[in-house]
Order: structure tokens, then sequence, then C-alpha cells
């Protein structure tokens, strides 16, 4: 089904004008219907949303037989939508599942607080591509319960299941994508399918390393505990003026494509002040990210990205960074090769 609808313009502060197209005839072969409401300050936007998600879900299921509306959260403020599945994102107080379940409504559960994989899964930011705030480490996701304990027995029926959320803000690529799903998407699959009593965390990260090992063999990222250190900084061999650090990557770099580089600070006075990072083939340059980035307490883009176009056999492969000690030479920090870019 294709569907389109559009919000142009939001005007003055106590006066909303909302435009939609729907293009009708592209979802059902129904005329293109365009309608222009006006909403001054008697109507509240939670009214209007609810106008608005209740004739939006009997549309869909009047002109579409079998079809249903699926809506966030959002959709119950202002009551419930009966006759469409709630995709209930929002935990505590905010959270719609429950009086949606009771009054008959089917629900997915995805809360944010444990679904939503594109927030960090680990506080040592060294290991991590940059993401969105907030944090839902392995442990939580495994030990997210869909059915709410507040729900009464007579409706976990309505409770569908739950969803594994990735919002793509901050995903550059497929190998990103995988290292964020796994392995919460393997946790999600059991606690979905799993009766409480019969999850056991200590075993499912025991079972975990021999899905990692077939993740492996398929080419599929992921997760995992301790990142290769290729090296680190410290104030002997660094300078207030620009200096290099050379690390031999010739057994680390992958046939082809993207290595990334990620410089952390640990302690110290001082931070790490960073120019360049270049890969060199043989002893010359094929590749070079030039941006300025720093490591520090407040650091910032301190992850450099080289490209190897083909790796060739007996060939000697190197990075080389450009540094300095900004302020001082009193700064320690490791270097990692992360396996996500």
């Amino acid at each position: 089904m294709r569907k389109y609808w559009h919000v142009v313009k939001i005007g003055f502060s106590n006066t909303l004008v909302y435009r939609f197209n729907f293009f009708i005839r592209a979802a059902f072969g129904l005329v293109p219907l365009l309608a222009t409401i006006y909403l001054w300050g008697a109507v509240s936007i939670i009214q209007y949303q609810h106008w608005f998600s209740t004739n939006l879900a009997n549309f869909i299921q009047t002109n579409g037989p079998g079809r249903k509306m699926v809506g966030w959260t959002e959709i119950e403020a202002g009551g419930i939508v009966n006759n469409t599945v709630l995709m209930d994102w929002q935990s505590g107080s905010n959270s719609a599942a429950v009086p949606a379940a009771e009054a008959g409504q089917q629900v997915v559960m995805t809360p944010d607080t444990s679904c939503y994989y594109n927030y960090y899964q680990s506080t040592n930011y060294a290991v991590e591509p940059l993401g969105q705030s907030g944090y839902i480490p392995l442990d939580v996701a495994y030990n997210f319960e869909p059915v709410p304990t507040n729900l009464p027995a007579q409706y976990a029926s309505n409770i569908l299941g739950s969803a594994g959320l990735l919002w793509g803000e901050y995903l550059p690529s497929l190998t990103n994508v995988e290292f964020r799903a796994m392995p919460r998407l393997c946790a999600m699959a059991e606690l979905a399918w799993t009766p409480a009593a019969q999850k056991n965390y200590t075993n499912f990260t025991q079972r975990l390393l021999a899905h990692q090992m077939r993740s492996s063999q398929m080419g599929v990222n992921y997760d995992v505990t301790n990142i290769f250190q290729l090296g680190n900084w410290m104030p002997a061999i660094i300078s207030t003026n620009q200096g290099t650090l050379t690390w031999n990557v010739t057994t680390n770099v992958p046939a082809t494509g993207e290595i990334d580089v990620s410089f952390w600070y640990t302690s110290g006075a001082n931070g790490l002040s960073i120019s360049s990072v270049a890969l060199l083939e043989n002893g010359s340059i094929i590749d070079q990210d030039i941006h300025s980035g720093f490591a520090g307490a407040s650091p910032s883009n301190w992850i450099y990205i080289v490209h190897l176009p083909e790796r060739k056999p007996g060939a000697t492969y190197t990075l080389q960074a450009t540094v300095a000690g900004k302020g001082g030479t009193a700064s320690f920090g490791n270097v990692y090769l992360p396996n996500w870019n």
C-alpha cells in the first residue's frame, strides 16, 4: 500500500494550520483528496491528534480490507483508537500499553528504555561508534519482559510481542547497523519467544559465544566485548610540537574496505590533538583522513577513517598519525581499531 500525507505549515502560537494530501489513487485506486483544516485555540493538538488518528484508522480499515493502521504511543494521547495496533515506545506513566490492552487494542511493546538499539551498548565510548544518547547494555535488553507486570492476566493476549528498533541518524553503513543490532537482536529473539520463568541470562551469554562464531563465519558484524587495541600514547612519546606515531597493521587490515582508528584519552592533565591519520602501503601513503581531532577530557572528532582499495600480497601496511600534546605532554590514552564503520 502506498500512501502519503504532508504537514506543510505550523502558524502562530494559538493557530495551527494543517494541510494534508492523501494520494489515494496510489493507495486504493480512488480519486485523490485534498483537505485543509484550520485549528484555532479552541481545539487542542491532542484533540486534533485523536480526530486525525481515528479518521485515518477508519479510512484504512474501510478502504483496505484486512488492513489495520499501526501507530506510535502518541496516537493514544486523546483516547484509545481501537482499530489500530499500538507501538508503545514510551515507558512509565507515559506508556499507553496497559489501558490500550485493557480496552482490547493490540499492542507491540517497544519501550526506548529496553528496545532502542540505536542507544549505546556500553558506557566505555572508546569502544562505541558515535550514537544517540541513551544506554541499553545486553543484560537490560535481555531482561525486558513484553507483558507489563500491572496488566491483568486476561488481557495479556493483547500484547502481540515486542520489537527492537534501530533508528538511522547515526548509521553510516551496514557494518555499523550490524554492530549495534547484534547481539541485542539475539536477546530480543529469545525474550520474545521464551517464558519469563525459563529465561537465564548467564546461560544465554554462554550460548551466545557459539552464535557469534556463526556470525563471524557468515560475515555478520557484532559488538564484541573487547575491540582490538592498536597502541597507546604517553608523555615519553609525544611532544607539544607535531610528531608522528606509527603502527604496523599488516595483520589487521581487511582485504579491502574501511579502516577505523579511534583515539581515546584515559588520564593526564593534557589531551592529544590529532591532525591526520594516513594508511601507508610499503611506505607510500594510499589514503589519508585530514581533520582536527582531540582526545581528552572533552573529546571531539576523535575517529579517523581510511580506506584500503585492495590488499596486495606481501605488502606491509602501516598507520601513521600526526599528533601533538595540547598544552603539555601529560597525556595518556589508547588507540583502537574498532569493528564498526
